[in-house]
């Protein structure tokens, strides 16, 4: 049996549009999502950040004048917006759960199709090599971050979504480092080999 997910509107909807239309299957979706990330990494800028005086803007974005350029996708937006280097990084995560044994069936995603759109990433660092050998640090360890993220387990958030066992009574303390993410080279090497 196909998965349905939601309905496509491709186009601007006004108020009096019909809006009852069926739900899309499951592949049509990841297609929609396919093409439209492969959209945004073609028309925006792979990374924001200012083009140095004498410095050409990309040809993509036609004659505009470097101030222009920088105003718009300059320093001032680094880190807040979608980048180019960011819909190729989702586009890889979205390939990579599609081909997964538990959302593969109904779609046509295979691991190769999964393995390319994560290898156009790694081809950017100069694959596993580039990747930081003892991991990346997300969020700092302050004790005011620490308590933070301690407390989410606590109230309106289950503990089981925050990995504690149903019957634990105190709560997982985190030490140091909140974090991380330790990917080293053998490791990113056969990800997608364990998935």
């Amino acid at each position: 049996m196909a998965r349905c997910c939601v309905p496509l509107f491709l186009s601007f909807q006004d108020p009096l549009a019909n809006f009852n239309v069926p739900r899309a299957t499951y592949e049509e979706c990841l297609q929609q999502i396919y093409k439209d990330l492969d959209s945004a990494s073609f028309l925006l800028p792979f990374d924001y950040g200012d083009i140095a005086e004498g410095g050409t803007v990309p040809a993509k974005f036609g004659n505009v004048a470097r101030t222009d350029y920088n105003r718009v996708y300059g320093n001032n937006f680094r880190g807040g917006l979608l980048s180019g280097r960011i819909a190729m990084a989702v586009k890889a995560k979205t390939s990579i759960i599609a081909a997964s044994p538990a959302f593969s069936s109904g779609n046509t995603t295979t691991w190769e199709n999964a393995a390319h759109d994560a290898a156009a990433i790694l081809d950017l660092i100069n694959g596993p090599s580039g990747l930081a050998a003892t991991g990346l640090e997300w969020y700092g360890g302050t004790p005011a971050i620490a308590d933070q993220i301690n407390g989410l387990s606590v109230g309106v958030n289950p503990r089981k979504y925050f990995g504690e066992p149903a019957g634990r009574t105190t709560p997982r303390v985190w030490k140091g480092i909140i974090i991380r993410l330790r990917c080293s080279a053998t490791a990113a090497s056969t990800l997608l080999k364990t998935w």
